[in-house]
């Protein structure tokens, strides 16, 4: 969430003419007070500038100078979504790759890699006293051995991503971007 201010700037508007925009029909309304949504205002924006150039299309004004503050700030919202975009499309790409997992996959990874470490741990103990109980050089060796095999064990574990459902986050990217293609359609 933005203050006016912020998404005044970030538009590079002035306070007032955010205000005025505010009135239209389909503006993005503040949750509470200071807070208004950036992406919203950005996507209303986008949609409100362009709804403006159909309109003027047909009418005898002359146009608008390469380097007008108006299309510089249509170009540089133009570019802001395509950055979007890319984002997007790349998350799907590792997500679809299986380089990308929720959280619940990430934690069980984590506690399978501490309960490999704890049944190491909790088998030193007897390993030792069985070696001798006053802890001679042939202690001191078991103990680097355990070491390094339960260093290579944890370093050999591999999550198993097929219980995990791509499909899930696939359909919610898919109703993501067909929402923002509505937003920024131009009507052909």
């Amino acid at each position: 969430m933005a203050s006016q201010a912020e998404v005044a700037a970030h538009l590079l508007l002035s306070d007032r003419r955010l205000r005025d925009l505010a009135k239209l029909p389909g503006a993005p309304v503040p949750q509470g007070r200071g807070d208004w949504e950036l992406d919203a205002w950005r996507h209303f924006y986008i949609h409100y500038l362009r709804s403006n150039r159909r309109d003027t299309v047909g009418t005898d004004e002359p146009e608008v100078g390469d380097n007008s503050p108006e299309k510089n700030r249509e170009q540089w919202l133009k570019n802001e979504e395509r950055q979007e975009r890319i984002l997007m499309a790349r998350v799907k790409r590792r997500i679809l790759a299986k380089r990308y997992a929720p959280i619940e996959l990430i934690s069980v990874a984590v506690s399978r890699v501490a309960v490999e470490l704890r049944t190491r741990v909790e088998s030193w103990p007897p390993r030792l006293k069985k070696v001798w109980p006053e802890m001679p050089q042939e202690a001191s060796s078991v103990l680097r051995e355990e070491l390094a095999i339960a260093l290579n064990e944890l370093a050999d574990i591999r999550v198993d991503f097929s219980d995990y459902d791509v499909s899930d986050i696939e359909r919610d990217l898919d109703r993501v971007e067909s929402l923002a293609r509505d937003d920024t359609d131009d009507g052909g």
